[in-house]
């Protein structure tokens, strides 16, 4: 497949992906949408891995998966991780420091997507490409457990509530 269509697909699905999380996110809630973003971007980035250490014996046939791997994660992703945090900062940023801290936040944010694009090809040489793989899963897995564990649902909850709910934690 031409990488320029492949890069066309993966946009388009993004743009729609995204779309549709706008929609679900309070007919769902934020903790379940989260959770299976996080699990839809492991098992892609797994699967992806997966064929990337065992590229030289998968039949030519198979050459549409690291494609399909790529969009199950661009979907998850745009499912969960890329719109829900915006939401959820501005629930649980207490009023008196919302600004601040939804500016630290952000920046944090954008500082750890600069790292990761600016470090893949070090990471690559070090770890192979199925490792970096393998870590970005691995990432996802502990994103998942990060939401169970410490994430409450905020669907539903005026802020006063939310405000409540970390007060007593």
């Amino acid at each position: 497949i031409d990488k320029y269509a492949c890069t066309a697909i993966v946009g388009c699905v993004q743009l729609v992906a995204t779309g549709i999380s706008i929609s679900l996110v309070d007919m769902a809630g934020r903790r379940p949408l989260l959770m299976i973003s996080g699990l839809v971007m492991t098992l892609s980035m797994g699967s992806l891995a997966l064929f990337l250490n065992f590229a030289s014996s998968i039949p030519e046939s198979w050459g549409w998966l690291p494609l399909v791997s790529i969009i199950g994660s661009f979907i998850g992703y745009s499912v969960g991780y890329a719109t829900i945090p915006f939401c959820i900062m501005g629930e649980m940023l207490p009023v008196r420091t919302r600004s601040l801290s939804g500016a630290l936040s952000s920046s944090f944010n954008l500082t750890c997507l600069f790292l990761v694009l600016k470090f893949y090809t070090s990471l690559a040489e070090v770890m192979g490409y199925p490792g970096v793989y393998w870590l970005f899963a691995g990432v996802n897995l502990c994103g998942i457990g990060f939401v169970f564990c410490a994430l409450p649902e905020t669907k539903g909850k005026s802020l006063e509530e939310i405000e409540e709910i970390f007060k007593r934690k």
